[in-house]
């Protein structure tokens, strides 16, 4: 088995509408969701697919971040 890879993913949230959320509550959302990714690769040479899941997901943000977003 390969070993495991670290990727760093960086992501951009604006908010398109409602009241600003609070910022935990922002990133539990996104961990959450990041957590339930499956990702599919398919090799067309092949006509195979290899599947990979998250084995750990964390989330950080800025010090500098608002605490409401």
């Amino acid at each position: 088995m390969p070993e495991r890879v670290t990727f760093t993913i960086t992501a951009v949230l604006e908010r398109q509408d409602g009241p600003p959320a609070a910022v935990d509550d922002v990133l539990q959302a996104l961990t959450d969701a990041l957590e339930e990714l499956n990702l599919y690769v398919e090799d067309p040479d092949d006509d195979t697919e290899s599947r990979f899941d998250t084995a750990g997901v964390t989330v950080v943000y800025p010090e500098s971040a608002p605490t409401r977003m």
